[in-house]
């Protein structure tokens, strides 16, 4: 096969293992962030609790990823998630940019992420994460 070739695909997996050795994923533990002792360190602390959340309700969805035609297991949808909000630096500040920015669309074709539910129905992933969001909020007051 030529180097180019469309049928040659690398596997996301493998994909995210090179990712992290260049830039430094490291563990679920997520970095304290820059001014975090600074007034509303409280709220950006709240924020990276809905994050974290969210990581969690993908990882412990047993639902199927879908991303560019391609589908993958939940676990590679959460570390692909992590590796995004790395690479976006501060962009992401609340668990409304995490969705809007990172867990919408493939950033290298523009096509929506989706979820595909074990009765094989799918929706987008932005649209099956912001109702997680909500009850998370809901949970939090």
């Amino acid at each position: 096969m030529k180097t180019g070739d469309a049928s040659v695909r690398t596997p996301l997996s493998a994909i995210l293992v090179v990712a992290c050795l260049l830039v430094g994923c490291g563990g679920r533990e997520s970095e304290r962030p820059a001014g975090s002792d600074a007034p509303g360190a409280g709220a950006a602390s709240s924020e990276k609790r809905k994050i974290a959340a969210l990581l969690d309700a993908i990882e412990k969805s047993n639902m199927t990823f879908i991303r560019n035609d391609q589908e993958y297991p939940a676990s590679a949808a959460r570390q692909l998630m992590e590796y995004k909000i790395k690479q976006a630096g501060g962009q992401i500040k609340t668990a409304g940019d995490f969705i809007g920015v990172v867990a919408t669309r493939s950033t290298t074709t523009g096509k929506a992420y989706q979820v595909k539910f074990a009765d094989g129905r799918t929706t987008e992933s932005a649209r099956w994460l912001r109702a997680r969001l909500a009850e998370i909020e809901r949970n939090d007051k």
